[in-house]
């Protein structure tokens, strides 16, 4: 589906008229070597300047003593041109040190040479016609004579099979037998009779054509490197001297005239025939001069020239490619352009430079690359078309409509001469059928064809088939349709409406004097409605036309000329070798609400991007950032597009390289397509890559920041699959492989987006069927706007119609949003669009919908609805639907369209599981529901018929109860069985116990009344084992156990409760006071001493052991106040004095203690990091090679840092490995982790582990508050001097731990501040950051943060300061 298009032309006009002999190019150096009657210039690809480089008459001492050439080769691996003539002599030119020397002589002459293609070995036919195979230094390898009797070592094996023999005659009779075969006919007069060589690409064989002696018929003869003859060809009649190995190896190409055709042949290796393809000319039209294939063997040349005695001389290279077995003519060079070409040949780097003589003193090449000619619009009224050249013939495809694979079409349009380019429209006009007839409105499907004389041709879509137009110029133009007689297609067709031509002479006059220019015109752009935009080459220069095309009417019949624009025409210096017209993306055709001028791309052959605004503009193309786009390797493709108001060029080169603006992107790129949304490309590893036009999607594709991801979509392809066309708003994308077969895919991003813009414009019945045909997740279409698809949902039915496919939608739903979780990477960035999650999403559109099919019509719809109650995955939602199924009265029917009970059923079963029907029939106590499912379910009814006629016998409540048990529904049962009476109690109590339904028994019995006093006393047994003694007191109070309530009241440590109750006993006197001594100790045992004092003081009038309890609590100032209240002031010597001082001496001492803690592992950790930070410069210094004074402080260093990562790994491996087997051994780790031992891996962060509770316990309100109060008791009894230690003791500690604060925990990490000096190694700087690294991410997991810390001072007291 392919075309060759001209990427870049360049030629040069010689210093005088001469007769070019010969030419050989060095591609390396961009120079060209040419011989011409003793002389050897040189030419400049680049600047087009010449220069002499030897002179051979002063070898051969005269002009007329020059012998005939033979052949001039530049030798890339010597740097040197070697010349070999007729006569023998073979001379060596250096090019470097410009010697001309000889290296040897052929005594019998010359007829033709080649060199193999690693010009390691030269093939040589002399004047006795004898082969020589040489080395590259003139050395005989071997001598063989051509004419052999022998075929060769691969001789042709015949077992007899089809002998004409053994054949049946017929009316011939038996002599025809004996008949003897036709022999090869001889030469044609005009074959010259010489020996032509063509090597095999890896230099292994090569082919002689040749004239055999005996039959004089031409023949091909294959020998190896070495001069041994393999095998001969088969006899063929008309075989022409032309002869060329295909590089690859697998066929020699010739050339075969017989009486009514003439052909291309091929050859394999053993010299049988391999297929053929016919030349366009009759059998005595042409000669065809030569053949040769390019590099990479994807072209055949085919050099042709009108034979002797016609009225002109003509002549053609036409380039060959084949695919899926048919070899099309791509592109055509005539000597109408150049003049007459005397010789051609293929680069050797560049596979797709032709270079080529002509006229006798003009050099040319023209650089090729394949192209895709198809229409361009991103419309839904654009066909896709895709046209494909094949000589006189344009092959048209409109893959919307049809895909038809090559080398067929859907129609065909026959010219008058060969086709050189096909263009489409890059602009976007919509034909209206309602249009007027005056004027031809033009669109996307629309196109141009350049002709082999530089006219152009417009072709536009018509309804009818009319295969037969005049153009004006008298030629006529056929369109044949696809397939037979009778066949009828559905596609639209073209007809030719204008033809244009071309103003050499208004063209020209602009051009430098005295210099003459083939027209090669390249890089067509049909811009806009009425500007076409090409290029020409004008030396080392490039003319940038921009053409008026006239306004055409349907009628027009007359030729049009398409002028320039501006009179004078543009010039750019430098070749243009690529270029690409202005897109715009279709995520930003809504901002562009004006037309915007057409701009075009233009690369330069030194890399740098211009950008050509219409008319005459043109500057650098900038890219997002304001850079020129320069310096970029030679583009094969080239795309503009204008993406959110920022212009991204495209581009891929011959080497599989894609870029955008200046970044290469990817290195396997094989082929990339601008689809209307994404930025499709194909790699060499298979795969499709679908890239979202976005401006955040682009340009994350460029950082290339993710994982093939989020921002892009991929997917495998068959191996080497390119694309050939995508079809605009569409799915479809159509890949070609190798061998020329296309697959039509269709990528999963491109179908979610379109589905998104369907729901979008919320045609919900497209975007259902689009996702259900490819098998998306149907929830797509509710989750991508949830709350306007609730607001829809009545026509979301009547666009979807179907019920079968409302109930497929229905099955598919569920909970979870598919676009954030299953599409995430397709809609996270592409969907603008808030964030509309339903909370119950399975329930509210089960419901919502079925309300919706209930108004648009109920009975049509009623299996769809009970898919509705079903898919909420409840049991009310399928009671819901069985009771729906009970409502329809009719329990069969053979009406059409009219739905019975029993399809009903059926269609439950196949929904949901039929045990699970059938107890929910049970469960609504239906029991012809329940023997209709039962029925229709694999049950024995031997076993549930029986069950259900007892439950029938049963009382109803009762009857309930016992199918509520049968389906463990313990709850409904127990309402049941609470409706049977009191008969029933034991059961009842049975049922409460045995599924603690206690909560839900208090709650259907009256209080106070036996069953819920029973209910009340078991509910308490039950706490009672959970320990829960104070609910359980409640319940033991409720059912009047008032004894059993004083002990759950005692146990569970409410002494207010207990009281109350021993109250309401009427305790005695001496039962009250052992009673309240009992609570008081028991509160004393759980450290509720203000709770204990008062029990002492109010119910038993002890105020010594009331004070006693207080002071056990430190309550100074209470136990103080109650002294004072009971005028016990006896009791502050005796009890309160005694322990205000032993809890000062305590408080001191534990703050000592602290203090003295907290500086032992401030310093411990100060060494500590110390240690690690030595270790760490010791491990950077080892690059330096020095001896260090201290080896074994960095043995240890080094031992202690690996132990140190080893051992965090490890032991936090094994501690979450603990963790999981008990908590007892979890924190049993955590004390290892966190010991405190010196050398422990995880010393570090155990110390400030231990600092940061000591910073908690000393700035917290407990001690503070401890502090006050204990320092106010001790100024009123005139202890000034322990108050003053004991604030000062934890004031000054509190000071010392602010100042140490950011010495424990600094703002940067010690790691931080390490320094890799210039002189350490990889490898230490590997080990360093790999362990340091590890250590940190260690310590990050057991070092707390630093502690928020209250620093106010207002517990202080100012009498102490």
């Amino acid at each position: 589906m392919k075309n060759l298009s001209v990427a870049n032309a360049i030629d040069y006009s010689l210093a005088s008229d001469r007769k070019i002999e010969k030419f050989s190019v060095d591609s390396k150096n961009g120079l060209l070597y040419f011989y011409e009657d003793g002389l050897l210039s040189r030419l400049s690809l680049n600047s087009g300047e010449e220069a002499m480089a030897v002179n051979l008459v002063e070898y051969f001492e005269s002009k007329e003593r020059i012998p005939e050439i033979v052949s001039v080769s530049y030798l890339e691996s010597s740097m040197a041109v070697c010349f070999i003539f007729t006569n023998g002599d073979i001379l060596i030119y250096s090019t470097i040190d410009r010697d001309l020397q000889c290296a040897g002589v052929v005594s019998t002459g010359v007829k033709t040479t080649e060199w193999s293609p690693d010009e390691e070995v030269i093939a040589i036919v002399t004047g006795e016609d004898n082969l020589i195979i040489m080395t590259c230094n003139f050395d005989p390898i071997n001598e063989v004579p051509l004419h052999q009797l022998s075929k060769g070592e691969v001789q042709f094996i015949n077992v007899g099979w089809g002998k004409k023999e053994t054949q049946f005659h017929g009316s011939e009779g038996k002599a025809a037998a004996k008949v003897e075969p036709n022999t090869c006919q001889p030469a044609f007069d005009w074959d010259d009779g010489a020996p032509r060589i063509s090597w095999r690409g890896d230099g292994e064989l090569l082919v002689v054509s040749m004239i055999n002696p005996q039959s004089r018929c031409r023949q091909l003869r294959i020998f190896n490197r070495e001069g041994i003859l393999q095998c001969t060809s088969e006899d063929v009649n008309g075989l022409e001297p032309p002869v060329s190995w295909k590089p690859s190896g697998s066929l020699i190409a010739s050339v075969q005239r017989l009486p009514n055709k003439y052909m291309v042949v091929f050859f394999e290796k053993n010299g049988l025939r391999h297929g053929e393809f016919n030349l366009p000319f009759g059998a005595n039209e042409v000669l065809v001069k030569d053949l040769s294939w390019n590099a990479d063997s994807t072209v055949l040349a085919v050099h042709c020239e009108s034979m002797k005695g016609s009225e002109s001389l003509s002549g053609y290279i036409q380039l060959w490619s084949v695919n899926n077995y048919h070899w099309y003519m791509k592109k055509v060079i005539s000597y109408a352009t150049y003049g007459q070409i005397s010789m051609f040949s293929w680069d050797t780097l560049n596979s797709y430079r032709l270079h080529f003589m002509s006229g006798g003193s003009m050099y040319a090449s023209q650089d090729y690359c394949w192209t895709v000619n198809h229409s361009k619009g991103k419309a839904d009224d654009d066909s896709s078309y895709v046209a494909v050249i094949d000589g006189d013939k344009l092959l048209l495809t409109p893959f919307k409509k049809v895909i038809v694979p090559p080398p067929m079409s859907a129609y065909t349009i026959h010219m008058p001469m060969p086709i050189n380019e096909a263009i489409f429209p890059s602009f976007t006009n919509e034909r209206k059928s309602n249009q007027s007839d005056e004027c031809v409105k033009l669109c996307t499907n629309d196109f141009l064809v350049l002709l082999e004389d530089n006219s152009l041709v417009l072709f536009c879509e018509d309804d009818e088939l009319v295969s037969e137009h005049k153009l004006t110029n008298g030629a006529t133009v056929k369109v044949t349709g696809m397939g037979l007689a009778g066949y009828k297609s559905t596609t639209r067709y073209h007809k030719p409406a204008s033809r244009f031509t071309l103003d050499w002479q208004e063209i020209s006059s602009n051009f430098p004097r005295g210099t003459k220019h083939p027209e090669v015109y390249r890089h067509w752009q049909w811009v806009s409605e009425d500007l076409i935009a090409c290029h020409l080459s004008v030396g080392s220069e490039t003319c940038v036309l921009t053409l008026r095309m006239p306004s055409l009417s349907s009628g027009a019949g007359s030729d049009c000329t398409l002028r320039p624009v501006n009179l004078t025409p543009s010039f750019v210096s430098g070749l243009v070798v690529c270029s690409a017209v202005h897109f715009l993306a279709a995520s930003c055709m809504e901002e562009s609400s004006k037309q915007m001028l057409p701009v075009t791309a233009l690369q330069l052959h030194n890399g740098q991007i211009l950008k050509h605004e219409f008319p005459n503009i043109i500057c650098a193309f900038k890219d997002t950032d304001g850079k020129n786009v320069e310096n970029l390797p030679i583009l094969n493709k080239m795309e503009i597009c204008n993406i959110s108001g920022k212009e991204y060029i495209f581009g891929l080169t011959s080497k599989n390289r894609f870029y955008i603006n200046n970044n290469e992107v990817l290195s396997d790129c094989s082929s990339f397509f601008v689809h209307s949304e994404y930025l499709l490309l194909t790699t060499n590893h298979h795969t499709l890559i679908s890239v979202l036009l976005e401006k955040s999607s682009i340009e994350m594709f460029i950082a290339r920041k993710l994982d093939g991801c989020e921002a892009e979509d991929v997917r495998r392809v068959e191996r080497g699959s390119k694309i050939v066309i995508a079809l605009p708003k569409h799915f479809k994308v159509v890949l070609q492989m190798p061998r020329g077969n296309l697959e039509c895919i269709e990528p999963r991003a491109l179908s979610l987006h379109i589905i998104a813009n369907l729901v979008a414009r919320k045609e919900y019945g497209k975007a259902f069927d689009m996702a259900r045909v490819q098998r998306i997740n149907l929830n797509v279409i509710c989750d991508l706007y949830p709350n306007d698809f609730l607001m829809d949902l009545e026509e979301f039915v009547r666009q979807v119609k179907n019920p079968t496919w409302l109930s497929l939608f229905l099955c598919e739903l569920q909970q979870e949003n598919v676009c954030e979780t299953m599409y995430s990477k397709f809609y996270h960035l592409n969907m603008v669009r808030k964030k509309e999650n339903l909370l119950s999403k399975l329930e509210v559109i089960c419901d919502s919908l079925r309300k919706a099919m209930e108004t648009v019509n109920e009975e049509e719809y009623l299996l769809p609805i009970l898919t509705s109650h079903v898919m909420k995955k409840t049991k009310e939602g399928l009671v819901a639907a069985l009771k729906r199924v009970q409502s329809i009265k009719v329990l069969s029917s053979e009406k059409k369209g009219e739905m019975s009970r029993d399809e009903a059923l059926k269609y439950l079963i196949y929904l949901v599981d039929v045990d699970a029907l059938y107890n929910a029939a049970l469960g609504i106590y239906d029991f012809d529901l329940v023997l209709m499912i039962a029925a229709k379910s694999s049950k024995d009814p031997k076993e549930y018929i029986p069950f259900i006629n007892d439950l029938r016998k049963l009382e109803t409540n009762y009857q309930h109860y016992k199918i509520d048990m049968h389906l463990k529904l313990y709850s409904s049962a127990l309402k049941n069985i609470a409706k049977c009476g009191e008969e029933h109690s034991d059961e009842l109590m049975t049922l409460v116990s045995s599924h603690n339904l206690y909560s839900e028994a208090l709650k259907l019995f009256p209080k106070g009344g036996k069953l819920h006093q029973h209910v009340c006393d078991a509910y308490a047994d039950y706490l009672l084992k959970k320990k829960l003694y104070e609910e359980a007191g409640i319940m033991q109070k409720l059912s009047c156990n008032l004894e059993k309530a004083i002990e759950s009241f005692k146990s569970a440590g409410n002494w207010r409760q207990t009281l109350i109750i021993a109250q309401e006993l009427k305790y005695s006197q001496t039962q009250m006071v052992q009673l309240c001594r009992e609570v008081a100790a028991d509160l004393k045992e759980r450290r509720k001493f203000a709770e204990a004092a008062f029990v002492f003081n109010e119910y038993l009038n002890d105020h010594e052991e009331s004070i006693e309890a207080l002071s056990c609590g430190c309550l100074w100032e209470e136990a103080i106040r109650a002294a004072h209240h009971c005028n016990r002031l006896d009791l502050i010597e005796t009890h309160v004095m005694p322990g205000i001082k032993e809890h000062c001496e305590a408080l001191t001492g534990r703050l000592s203690t602290n203090n003295e803690l907290f500086i032992k592992y401030r310093n411990r950790l100060a060494v500590v990091r110390e240690d690690k930070l030595k270790i760490q410069l010791q491990i950077e210094s080892r690059g330096d090679n020095q001896n260090f004074a201290d080896d074994d402080l960095v043995s240890e260093a080094s031992s202690v840092l690996g132990s140190a990562v080893g051992s965090s790994f490890h032991s936090s491996s094994k501690g979450s490995s603990h963790s999981r087997s008990s908590a007892k051994n979890r924190r049993k780790h955590e004390r290892k982790l966190l010991s405190l031992k010196e050398g422990n891996p995880n010393e570090e962060a155990a110390l400030i582990n231990a600092l940061t509770n000591l910073y908690v316990t000393s700035f917290s309100q407990e001690i503070k508050d401890e502090v006050r109060g204990l320092c106010l008791v001790l100024l009123q009894y005139g202890h000034d001097e322990s108050a003053h230690r004991l604030q000062s003791l934890l004031f000054a500690m509190q000071s010392d731990m602010l100042k140490a604060r950011g010495d424990i925990w600094p703002s940067k990490s010690i790691d931080e501040n390490l320094k890799y000096g210039p002189q350490a190694t990889s490898n230490v700087i590997s080990e360093l950051v790999t362990s340091t690294h590890a250590m940190n991410l260690h310590s990050q997991e057991l070092n707390p943060a630093p502690p928020e810390l209250k620093t106010d001072s207002t517990w202080r007291l100012n009498i102490l300061s």
